[in-house]
């Protein structure tokens, strides 16, 4: 039995978000910059490359150089984002889930972003190829039997 039993201050508006606000940036810089420092690599390869990335292991194969240096940008963020929502100190399924949590939003966004560039470069490459090609569907000639 309580004694005093205070009932806690509803929040404000500001005071709901004020958490999400820091959280956010913190996302779009890592996931920015992740594509930004490794668009080459993640380009050439398919969009599973990054998930072993941000998880810092692979089942299969060993991780490579640009897999380890994304999984050290993603780690220091998801250090932070556990800081700044005050779960440093919670038992370790708790964190784990948050952490699995903010993994997921990452894989999801830069595989995300990659797509949306991989689109971008092949319409590009696709209106380059249209704006030199001055040839017609009335220039094709039929080939074969159908």
């Amino acid at each position: 039995m309580r004694l005093f039993n205070r009932k806690k201050k509803p929040l404000t508006a500001e005071e709901l978000i004020s958490r999400a606000k820091v959280i956010e940036p913190l996302m779009e810089n890592l996931c920015t910059r992740i594509l930004r420092d490794y668009r080459t690599t993640l380009l050439a390869n398919e969009i599973t490359y990054i998930v072993p990335a941000v998880w810092g292991a692979s089942p299969n194969t060993p991780l490579t150089n640009e897999q380890i240096k994304i999984h050290k940008l993603v780690k220091e963020v998801v250090d932070q984002v556990l800081k700044v929502i005050d779960l440093e100190k919670i038992e370790a399924d708790k964190e784990y889930a948050v952490g699995y949590l903010v993994r997921g939003l990452i894989i999801s966004k830069v595989a995300y972003q990659v797509e949306g560039l991989r689109y971008h470069l092949m319409v590009l490459n696709n209106d380059a190829n249209q704006a030199g090609n001055t040839a017609s569907l009335m220039d094709l000639e039929a080939v074969g039997n159908a």
